[in-house]
């Protein structure tokens, strides 16, 4: 009788134990993450517009907030990605400037547009890469071409901006 007990009790310990096993691991998993296939289908159809004059007018905008060192932006279609240069104690209000410089810029561009904006120093080299690709070919035959990439380039960033 002594067995029986001792046989079942173990029995339903290792149901219990591969049950919650089971259970725990598929949690550490999580829920997979869907493809952006949206944006890559309208990618490819949708004309890329490139707007420097916003992209101007938005750094001197940022570049009137306090504590802000250097401005960089970029407006691809209605994505606007702006990487600031902030140093010294100021870096300690980087949140406040960050909202700040965003506010800012929402009054000038609208609330259709897309904000971004950034202070990690690796996104900031890459934006102004991309605003000096921009104001280099802007006079060239291959400037569509080009266009697609920059845009999904930009799209890559803000991407970083948020994760």
């Amino acid at each position: 009788m002594m067995k029986k007990n001792t046989s079942a009790i173990i029995i339903a310990a290792l149901t219990i134990l591969l049950l919650t096993l089971n259970i725990g691991c598929s949690a550490l998993t999580g829920p997979e993450k869907k493809p952006r296939a949206e944006k890559t289908k309208s990618g490819s159809a949708e004309k890329v517009q490139v707007d420097h004059e916003t992209a101007e007018q938005i750094k001197q905008i940022s570049q009137k907030v306090k504590g802000v060192d250097e401005v960089t932006a970029v407006v691809v279609n209605k994505d606007v990605s702006v990487a600031l240069k902030v140093s010294g104690v100021d870096r300690l209000r980087l949140k406040q400037i960050k909202k700040e410089v965003q506010d800012k810029i929402m009054a000038t561009v609208g609330k259709d547009d897309e904000i971004h904006v950034t202070t990690d120093k690796k996104l900031f080299s890459e934006i102004q890469k991309l605003e000096q690709q921009i104001k280099t070919s802007a006079g060239d035959k291959a400037f569509d071409k080009k266009l697609t990439d920059i845009k999904n380039k930009v799209s890559k960033i803000n991407e970083d901006m948020q994760g």
